[in-house]
């Protein structure tokens, strides 16, 4: 099955997805998030302080084998400098030799993480630096391990958040229920698929909704291309989009919806001829607060009360203007929490590279709820 992290220190209803402790030799016990949409080990180093950039307080300390190379890297909405430097990374009892990780010196961040660290799961393909992540570092340390891991993402709401669980060489069969689809990797950077449509209510959303999709769990929402996410809400009655002046308007965008909205009405992704909807309880963030009220009543020349009955929430897709790749989605926390997700690289790997996978199955509560029924299978 694999070595599980379960993640009791996991308190964030947007992004539960963190190992909760792990070590740089033993030297330093950091908690670092867990996101298939980077490749780098990046920690805070003692000289990124809090004036720098680095509000944390576990920092490496520069133990190990300086390897003179600066780096500048793109982190959490802005940029991050540091040095590499190479390490022991102990995680779960697995101890990963010669890892390179980035200590920083500085950073600037727009959404800066609320853990000390990243600990990145992507492709070592994606590093700029030609570094190899910790994962496949481990799979070439142990040659008999299963190339794959799995993740679990819990729920704040209902008090699950803190069973998150991320499962290394393995998948843990007690998290999902019946079988899981194998999605083929288009493109070993990010694990990225293809995604061959969007459904709302068994109708289409556009003629050609279609374009990659990485499955990012450092990701928090669903995030689309600007000109799909005014399809999606001109299918779901009531919408309204928020102006976000002074938030980059016109690059990125949301929308309120009615917080009533039946299940039919939400988006549902069609990967590998099938569709998976994204769950009703994550698309919905919460009603709106006071002053997004205020800002839609004054877009719709109507009073905060007569906005306040409308009883609207915030959805948890958004648009992002993407000029460098105009079709690339995101699946992020919002979908990736109803669906156990495990990330193959392949049986033959690393000599066939071709063969890599995410497979998604529904996670057992949500399976419960809806009655599916059946047992996992192997992909």
């Amino acid at each position: 099955m694999g070595t599980s992290l379960l993640g009791p220190e996991c308190r964030h209803a947007s992004s539960c997805n963190s190992i909760p402790v792990s070590e740089i030799a033993p030297r330093s016990r950091i908690q670092r998030s867990c996101s298939t949409g980077s490749p780098h080990v990046i920690v805070p180093g003692l000289k990124c302080t809090v004036a720098k950039g680095c509000p944390h307080i576990a920092r490496y300390p520069g133990l190990g084998t300086p390897l003179d190379t600066s780096v500048n890297l793109i982190y959490g909405g802005g940029t991050v400098t540091g040095f590499e430097w190479a390490d022991t990374v102990s995680i779960a009892g697995m101890n990963i030799t010669d890892q390179t990780i980035v200590s920083l010196v500085s950073a600037n961040m727009t959404n800066p993480s609320t853990y000390d660290g990243i600990c990145g799961m992507s492709f070592s393909a994606a590093a700029l630096d030609n570094t190899t992540t910790f994962f496949e570092t481990y799979l070439k340390q142990t040659p008999t391990a299963v190339p794959e891991f799995s993740f679990f993402l819990g729920r704040a709401y209902n008090n699950t958040g803190e069973s998150s669980q991320l499962t290394l060489g393995g998948r843990n069969t007690s998290q999902y229920a019946g079988p899981i689809t194998p999605v083929p990797v288009v493109a070993e950077t990010a694990w990225l698929v293809g995604l061959e449509g969007i459904t709302i209510n068994s109708q289409s959303v556009g003629a050609t909704i279609k374009g990659q999709a990485a499955i990012d769990t450092g990701t928090s929402f669903v995030v689309v291309p600007l000109q799909t996410l005014a399809a999606i809400f001109a299918l779901i009655p009531g919408s309204i989009a928020i102006p976000l002046s002074g938030l980059g308007a016109s690059q990125s965008q949301l929308y309120a919806y009615p917080c009533n909205t039946p299940a039919a009405y939400i988006p549902s992704m069609t990967m590998a001829s099938k569709s998976f909807p994204i769950p009703l309880q994550d698309f919905n963030l919460g009603v709106l607060t006071t002053g997004f009220v205020a800002a839609l009543a004054t877009k719709i020349g109507a009073s905060q009360a007569e906005v306040e009955a409308r009883q609207l929430c915030v959805a948890g897709v958004i648009g992002l203007q993407n000029n460098v790749n105009p079709n690339l989605f995101v699946l992020g926390d919002v979908f990736l929490k109803g669906w156990y997700s495990v990330f193959g690289y392949g049986r033959g790997w690393p000599a066939d590279k071709t063969g890599a996978t995410v497979g998604f199955a529904q996670v057992v509560q949500d399976a419960a709820a809806s009655g599916t029924s059946g047992g996992p299978v192997s992909i």
